[in-house]
């Protein structure tokens, strides 16, 4: 008598539709507390938040925690942290300032700030970069030692350069650059289709910066040291110099910032990029980026700086001084550090 054999079927593993993994991924949680943050804001500020005037501040505000929180993410995505990009932001716009003032033909001295900007952030870059990559010294005290560096030449060149040679007559204290072009101001914080430019320039950078993320080599390579450095080193990756470009992008990113800093405050202020580390770091951790290294996404840094500028809107409205602002600011770093944390522990079970 011949006998029947069943032939189990073998599950089949079914891919989870576009909607399942928008809901899953890490940014989904940002943008819902985004969307709740800011409808709390048009309920108890209606009138003050919802004024065209506060909305396009705050995009400003936004543009620029996210541009430099992009530029963050290059770093943090090998295990590594930039203390030193907000006075890095600050250096470089005090000399694209200089450079401005300095060349007599505007138009001129709109491509020689720009390039100063940005070349100046490149050396910073490079000089973390060495330090960290190639003689090995822990991230966070080069660029801590940086951040006092950068910012003590700020005051250097406005107490013996700008207060003695730029003004009409020699002062002693440090003294901001002033006398900005006006063409140079409404090129960067100008209006460009009804769209602020310091907006555009983000969407641009983003655009550049999830392309190479996503479809480089160096994106890819950049996400394999944050996951494991020693196989990545083992597989033949130069991680030295991997983990150098990604400090040279971090500072010349900044530099960019600080250009936007110039055409925001219409001078090369002395204070500009003062603190801002805080919140492009912020932005990055709030969206998602691990501070392990690894996981990280350029929209997930632009959410989290949706978050933090409608936190920090939010408390000015409210009426909350400035000294309890950093104290919220920085209960919120700490809070999306645990949550990170607590997610990498689940991820690894």
């Amino acid at each position: 008598m011949a006998q029947t054999v069943e032939i189990q079927s073998i599950p089949t593993y079914e891919k989870p539709s576009f909607i399942m993994r928008l809901v899953r991924s890490r940014e989904s949680g940002v943008f819902i507390a985004f969307v709740i943050l800011f409808a709390a804001l048009c309920v108890v500020r209606n009138h003050s938040f919802l004024a065209y005037l506060n909305l396009s501040n705050l995009s400003v505000q936004i543009t620029l925690t996210a541009i430099t929180g992009i530029g963050v993410l290059f770093v943090i995505l090998t295990g590594g942290v930039d203390l030193s990009l907000g006075s890095t932001a600050g250096l470089c716009s005090f000399l694209c300032a200089m450079c401005v003032v300095a060349t007599k033909n505007p138009i001129l001295g709109l491509f020689v700030g720009v390039l100063a900007s940005v070349a100046t952030g490149c050396i910073i870059g490079a000089l973390n970069g060495t330090i960290v990559a190639h003689m090995r010294i822990t991230p966070f005290i080069v660029t801590l030692g940086m951040l006092g560096i950068a910012r003590s030449i700020i005051y250097t060149l406005g107490r013996f350069v700008v207060a003695r040679y730029m003004v009409p007559v020699a002062q002693e204290s440090p003294l901001p650059v002033t006398g900005v072009p006006q063409t140079f101001v409404d090129a960067f914080s100008g209006n460009l289709l009804m769209v602020p430019v310091p907006v555009l320039v983000l969407v641009v950078i983003a655009t550049i910066a999830h392309l190479v993320l996503t479809y480089t080599v160096f994106g890819r390579r950049l996400y394999a040291i944050g996951g494991n450095e020693e196989a990545t080193h083992l597989s033949g990756i130069s991680v030295r110099w991997v983990k150098f470009f990604a400090y040279v992008c971090c500072s010349a990113i900044c530099g960019i910032t600080g250009v936007l800093f110039v055409a925001r405050f219409n001078q090369g202020a002395l204070e500009a990029g003062k603190g801002h580390e805080l919140d492009a770091i912020a932005a990055a951790v709030i969206g998602g980026t691990s501070l392990m290294g690894g996981q990280g996404s350029v929209l997930g840094v632009i959410l989290g700086a949706c978050v933090m500028g409608v936190v920090s809107n939010g408390l000015d409205l409210l009426g909350i001084p400035p000294e309890p602002k950093v104290g919220v600011i920085g209960a919120v770093i700490i809070i999306a550090a645990i949550v990170d944390g607590f997610r990498n522990r689940r991820s690894a079970r």
